[in-house]
């Protein structure tokens, strides 16, 4: 039986955000803009195996994903993630990329060799009409052809749609034809995702989102991958050694795992609190209660909103 270090974490997930940078510049991307601000390198191999070992002693982990970005724009490190996560029982051992490392075959060979060695068993390969924009797809297609020879992992093709799969626009029917240029592998496609509205899909794509509201509703849980502040079941690890769990609660660099999770309290944060007690109208009543100017636009999401409250809420506190 594990410790119980904190009864606000049921940690099960850990996330790697291996790198900002990438070898593509999609029009979608919500990472984009991040790598142009900063120019961190990836987090340490030896911290990245000590995490997962640590988290593992502690909690029953039963995933680990490695994404970016591109991840294996720094695969000795992915391969060490996956392969400590092996070790230590981990189920999931999932990689998202675009499947476009290297223009050279023998590199690719290389990486993909690690990716085996390491026994990763789960792979999404985002294909759609925004990654081959930038992408060489028949390096794209070598890369899924050595993968499937290769490899034992569970592979799909995880497109990303507008609107929702069905909506007839432009993109998705784009989109639709890739997907059938790669039939010959039989490779299976996932229900992919719906475009978030977030980063460069806000400047180049606004016309698909939906419009931003001034009385937005609901939760947390009704965004995508996110958890409520007083359970939460999913890490990252950003580039810096950040850990975030919707937002930073710590540094791996500047503590331990066990310290950062036992130490974290929703409570300490009067947005993360309001959220769970109210959801939207708590930030909204701590952005009257504190003469916060919100948007004059509205926001897209409740993550948009949350953040730009807790924001402006730190520097009136500064």
């Amino acid at each position: 039986m594990k410790e119980i270090l904190n009864k606000q974490i049921n940690l099960n997930r850990i996330e790697f955000f291996i790198t900002y940078n990438c070898t593509s510049h999609c029009d979608h991307c919500s990472v984009y803009t991040r790598s142009k601000r900063t120019n961190c390198g990836p987090i340490e191999l030896q911290i990245a195996e000590n995490l997962i070992i640590e988290a593992n002693d502690n909690y029953n982990i039963n995933s680990v994903m490695t994404f970016g970005g591109e991840p294996l724009l720094y695969p000795e490190l992915v391969y060490i993630i996956h392969k400590t996560a092996r070790n230590c029982g981990i189920p999931v051992r999932q990689i998202i990329t675009n499947g476009c490392w290297s223009n050279k075959e023998a590199r690719i060979d290389e990486i993909i060799s690690m990716i085996s060695d390491s026994d990763v068993n789960n792979i999404l390969v985002s294909i759609d009409c925004f990654h081959e924009k930038y992408l060489n797809y028949k390096i794209v297609k070598y890369t899924l052809e050595q993968l499937t020879k290769n490899t034992k992992a569970n592979i799909k093709l995880h497109p990303v749609w507008l609107v929702n799969k069905d909506d007839n626009n432009l993109y998705n029917e784009k989109t639709k034809k890739i997907l059938m240029e790669f039939d010959y592998l039989k490779i299976p496609v996932s229900e992919g995702n719906i475009l978030f509205p977030a980063g460069r899909a806000i400047e180049n794509l606004s016309e698909y989102l939906p419009k931003p509201s001034k009385s937005l509703t609901g939760t947390c849980k009704d965004q995508p991958y996110s958890d409520m502040p007083n359970n939460i079941e999913s890490i990252c690890i950003e580039p810096n050694g950040d850990i975030v769990a919707c937002n930073r609660i710590g540094n791996i660099y500047e503590n331990q795992l066990y310290k950062i999770l036992k130490d974290y309290d929703y409570m300490k944060d009067p947005v993360l609190k309001g959220i769970v007690e109210n959801g939207c109208e708590g930030i909204y009543s701590i952005a009257r209660e504190n003469q916060i100017e919100l948007s004059s636009d509205g926001y897209y999401s409740i993550c948009e909103l949350c953040k730009d409250v807790s924001l402006k809420l730190n520097k009136k506190s500064v």
